[in-house]
Order: C-alpha cells, then sequence, then structure tokens
C-alpha cells in the first residue's frame, strides 16, 4: 500500500491509503509540521509542534517500516543560528535535505540509537516555501527567500538565477 502523509504546518498530519473515500488524521503522535518527506524507511517531518509546543528548529521521524508511529523522543533539533527550517527533502533511498531560512542540511541514516547523522553543508538563502523546492535529476532546486533561483546537491547550495534576480525582486512580494 502506498500512503499519502500530507501537513500544512497548523493542522494534524493526514494520511489516505489510496482506497479509502477520504483522509483521515494520521495519529500516532505524528506531529503537526510545515514540510514532510520520507528517508530510510521512515516519515521525516520538519518545523514540528509537539503538544501545542512549536519546535521550528527541529524535525521529528516516525519509527522504522512504520508511518503511523512517531514518539516524542525522536525529535531532533539542527542549527537554530540559520533559522527555522522551511523545508525538508529526500535526497536518495538513505538521505534527506533540511532547508532551514538561511542554511542547508543533510541529514544521513546511520546505525545506532540515533537513526540520522546531521551535516551542515552551507549557508545560503533558504526556500520562501516547501513548496518552492523541486526535485530534478538528483538536485533540489528552489526559489529563495531573496528572489534567486538556488540548486542545491546535497554539498553546497548555489545561485543560478542571476539573469532574472533583478526583474523577480521587483514582482515579488513577500505578502503573497
Amino acid at each position: 500500500t502506498i500512503y499519502l502523509i500530507g501537513v500544512n504546518g497548523k493542522d494534524a498530519a493526514i494520511v489516505w491509503d489510496g482506497v479509502a473515500a477520504t483522509d483521515s488524521d494520521l495519529g500516532g503522535g505524528a506531529p503537526i509540521a510545515r514540510d514532510v518527506t520520507a528517508c530510510a524507511n521512515r516519515v521525516i517531518y520538519g518545523n514540528v509542534t509537539l503538544g501545542g509546543v512549536n519546535y521550528p528548529s527541529s524535525f521529528m521521524y516516525s519509527n522504522s517500516n512504520d508511518h503511523a508511529t512517531t514518539l516524542a523522543g525522536s525529535l531532533v533539533s539542527v542549527g537554530e543560528g540559520t533559522g527555522f527550517i522551511m523545508a525538508v527533502r529526500n535526497l536518495g533511498v538513505q538521505s534527506f535535505a533540511i532547508y532551514t531560512r538561511r542554511g542547508q542540511y543533510v541529514a544521513t541514516a546511520q546505525g545506532g540509537a540515533v537513526p540520522f547523522r546531521v551535516d551542515y553543508r552551507s549557508g545560503e538563502v533558504g526556500p520562501v516555501s516547501p513548496a518552492a523546492v523541486v526535485t530534478a535529476g538528483g538536485s533540489h532546486y528552489y526559489l529563495g527567500d531573496d528572489a534567486n533561483f538556488y540548486r542545491f546537491d546535497g554539498s553546497a547550495a548555489k545561485a543560478f538565477g542571476d539573469p532574472v534576480h533583478p526583474a523577480m525582486r521587483t514582482s515579488l512580494s513577500a505578502n503573497y
């Protein structure tokens, strides 16, 4: 069964199995989250709210091979100095990217009590929203909150939108 899991940053996570007439609350300890991805047979939630408390610089992960169970002890904080988590995206079977307001991290699956090792990769501008990150050809592309375009390949984010950056900067509004 393929499950679709949805989050929006303010409501409980939802799940749909492709068969039921509608989605339902995921439950099982799943947090309210700004973004969601899957990696190493786990569901990853970014910028989470747990028990009414927001942890904007943290992610949580579900139990292995169990999308319906996420334990409170799975909360992992990343560098608060780079701002809150804006998006999380799968980079492959064993790793995922964490995009903050001013930094990019890669979490890699590992053995032991803590299933992910988090490494800081670069300090470029982050995406304007989770929906601004697109995966293509093994890299992520996104519109940064400075109105420039960036490519992140797991090692560093690099701006590539310089020719259109002036026009984008004058036509984008943070209000929308």
